[in-house]
């Protein structure tokens, strides 16, 4: 097993590496955002069916990767990962309801075929707008079994030849009403994936927490923001000053944390530690002790392209899909890369006044041996693919040299008839 093989959460603040990386107190500055590709494909109903398909074959393996190598984790993340990613494929089954049959008007739902694989951040943005008008927009539309009615009588009604083609808009503009109504009764901050979602709030047992005076909790929570253009979760143990009050996740305090939380991860600093150091500077008693952070995509399936001409020829999918031909993929078939990045609290400063307040800050463990983890400000970095079984039995050292994001990565092999993953190193 290599030194990141595990990257799961350590609630004993044990250390993530066999290695001893220098200590770096980070210094939340120095941020570089990452580039989004410029297609954004919009995409009609059709194929939009498609893609949820595809996307729930993709987070399937996802899932069941997580379910299977963390069943022994000291803290399981396969339930919040299949959290997330249930409330992800909500998201995307409700877009789909959202522009089934809207007019020609309204803007279509997109892709981000240049880089991510994922839907447009600004679909989804657009989704607490609708939060917010749906009561008033539901009490403008006929109810459903009315809609079912008047979309029957239609059907059974032969219209005279001057009248056709106002019948079948009439006819649309019924489907458009159901799949409308629909959409909003079914869209709920607490059911779909937004641009910051927050997921459970954990107590960690007092068994498995070293620190004296204090006790401590376990949060996940998920992003979706403009500058990467795809999903990110992530899960930070931290402690709490014992004579604080506990958490309650209706309570205030915990409201303030969870917003503060997503205002500090909307828009994603390349170093994790810039993260853990701006959240440890946000709240006097308590201590971030590990964040973890996995970066979901880019996806690449021969679903969406039929050839690689107007792609930009250094993308990944247009250096990856020739590979994929070759090795007689189908449309089922996709490419999905995940990076898991881990910072550990190595140790705490002495107090010192901060803001008006004595504060301990956290100390954080960066590793400076290897460029790319210390590039990206964290302790511990791995890289993953799932991948189609017979792309690998395909892939050549010249594949290789085209594709160097596999190089290193821990290969998860794929089978359209299976639901898991083999995992293969």
């Amino acid at each position: 097993m290599s030194d990141i093989d595990d990257l799961s959460i350590d609630i004993k603040g044990g250390p993530v590496s066999n290695r001893t990386p220098s200590l770096y107190h980070s210094q939340c500055k120095g941020d570089r955002k990452m580039s989004v590709g410029p297609l954004i494909e919009k995409v009609d109903p059709v194929r939009y069916r498609d893609y949820l398909r595809l996307l729930n074959r993709v987070f399937t393996c996802f899932e069941r990767y997580y379910a299977d190598i963390e069943k022994d984790a000291g803290i399981s993340e396969a339930e919040s990962v299949s959290y997330f990613a249930r409330r992800f494929l909500q998201t995307i089954a409700s877009l789909r309801l959202k522009y089934m049959y809207s007019p020609s008007y309204v803007r279509r739902p997109g892709v981000d075929l240049a880089y991510t694989g994922f839907p447009h951040a600004y679909d989804i943005s657009t989704l607490y707008a609708d939060v917010s008008t749906k009561a008033e927009r539901l009490v403008k539309l006929p109810s459903s079994e009315a809609l079912k009615s008047m979309l029957l009588e239609n059907v059974m009604t032969i219209p005279e030849l001057e009248s056709e083609e106002r019948h079948l808009a009439q006819r649309i503009h019924r489907l458009y009403q159901l799949s409308d109504r629909a959409f909003l009764e079914g869209l709920d901050i607490g059911v779909q994936f937004f641009t910051y979602t927050p997921g459970r709030l954990d107590v960690v047992a007092q068994d498995d927490y070293t620190e004296v005076g204090r006790r401590a909790y376990v949060y996940s929570w998920g992003t979706f923001e403009h500058e990467r253009n795809a999903p990110i979760l992530y899960t930070m143990l931290f402690g709490q000053d014992e004579h604080d009050p506990p958490f309650d996740i209706l309570s205030a305090e915990f409201e303030k944390f969870r917003d503060t939380i997503g205002h500090i991860t909307a828009h994603t600093p390349e170093k994790l530690s810039m993260v853990a150091c701006q959240i440890d500077d946000s709240f006097r008693t308590l201590y971030p002790k590990t964040l973890k952070r996995i970066l979901i995509g880019p996806l690449v399936s021969p679903l969406f392209y039929k050839g690689e001409g107007e792609l930009d020829p250094k993308s990944l999918a247009a250096r990856i899909l020739p590979a994929l031909r070759r090795a007689g993929s189908e449309d089922s078939d996709f490419v999905l890369f995940f990076d898991v990045e881990v910072v550990v609290s190595a140790r705490e400063s002495p107090p010192r006044e901060q803001y008006g307040y004595t504060k301990v800050r956290q100390i954080y463990q960066i590793d400076h041996v290897r460029s790319e983890v210390e590039r990206r400000g964290a302790s511990a970095v791995q890289r993953f693919v799932i991948m189609p079984m017979w792309l690998q039995q395909h892939l050549t050292e010249a594949d290789i040299d085209q594709l160097p994001e596999f190089r290193g990565a821990q290969r998860l092999l794929s089978q359209n008839d299976r639901e898991g993953v083999i995992h293969v190193g």
